[in-house]
């Protein structure tokens, strides 16, 4: 995701971008039926509550601080694909009807312990229906890999449909995962120095999709 991202510690890179790539030709979808939305997150997406879907303090590794959070206009999407004409057209296809997101951080003036993550982030995009978010991962995850340092990784399965993807370079390890759950398209990144995020985005997913 990745947008209005928060910058942490200057010690912590910039996480990932929490954005879609460069819009395709808009997809063709029959929108889905919200009945059709998988229990858990689907179903909250349903119910319009994206906002409770997102950890809170005591639901992100120790060590970790409430940074920022806020909600993007359909606009502020449209920016970060570029191409406004052609996103404003794949949004609408795709009927996109909210974005809510909220970072987490070490508090200002620490450093993360050894190996530990050192910034976490969590977007939530809402759309017309499984289909459509389906759609979406997959332009969204595939900007990511539009940058010649990340690469895709294996992890579990997650939700209905999910994607890992990886930067490892000199100054850590950026992590982001894409997940679907129903109508759902939920991005959860992190960075850690020295160490591996990864579990830890994996653990936060985990309570996301249980809610």
């Amino acid at each position: 995701p990745p947008t209005a991202t928060a910058v942490p510690p200057t010690a912590t890179p910039p996480p990932p971008p929490t954005n879609a790539p460069e819009p395709t030709p808009p997809p063709t979808v029959s929108p889905a039926d919200e009945s059709d939305a998988a229990p858990g997150a689907g179903a909250a997406a349903a119910s319009g509550t994206i906002g409770a879907l997102l950890p809170t303090d005591d639901e992100v590794p120790a060590g970790l601080v409430f940074g920022t959070e806020g909600e993007r206009s359909e606009q502020d999407v449209i920016d970060a694909l570029g191409r406004a004409e052609e996103a404003a057209a794949q949004l609408a296809a795709w009927e996109w009807r909210g974005n809510e997101y909220r970072n987490f951080q070490v508090p200002e003036g620490d450093a993360p312990a050894p190996g530990a993550i050192g910034f976490l982030d969590v977007s939530i995009h809402r759309f017309g229906g499984p289909d459509s978010a389906a759609e979406a991962l997959a332009v969204f995850s595939d900007l990511v890999l539009t940058g010649e340092t990340w690469q895709e990784i294996e992890v579990a399965d997650l939700g209905d449909q999910s994607r890992a993807l990886l930067e490892a370079t000199e100054a850590g390890r950026n992590v982001v995962l894409y997940v679907r759950s129903g109508s759902l398209m939920i991005r959860v990144g992190g960075f850690s120095a020295d160490g591996d995020p990864t579990e830890d985005l994996i653990a936060v997913t985990e309570t996301i999709l249980a809610k």
